[in-house]
């Protein structure tokens, strides 16, 4: 598989991760609490999107 070759998973990701952007927009910044929980969500989000068009090379591989 191509590394630009999306999996209905992937597809699903993608999806929530836009989702969550969305959510972050419409946020109150006064809610600190809120705000720190999205961050950590975020976070989490972008790491996997990375992962999907850059994963993480094995220790063995050369």
């Amino acid at each position: 598989m191509s590394r630009f070759d999306l999996t209905a998973y992937d597809r699903s990701r993608i999806l929530a991760a836009r989702q969550a952007l969305a959510d972050a927009q419409s946020m109150s910044l006064l809610d600190v609490s809120a705000m720190a929980r999205m961050i950590g969500r975020l976070e989490a989000t972008v790491e996997q999107m990375v992962e999907m068009v850059d994963p993480p090379v094995s220790d063995g591989a050369v």
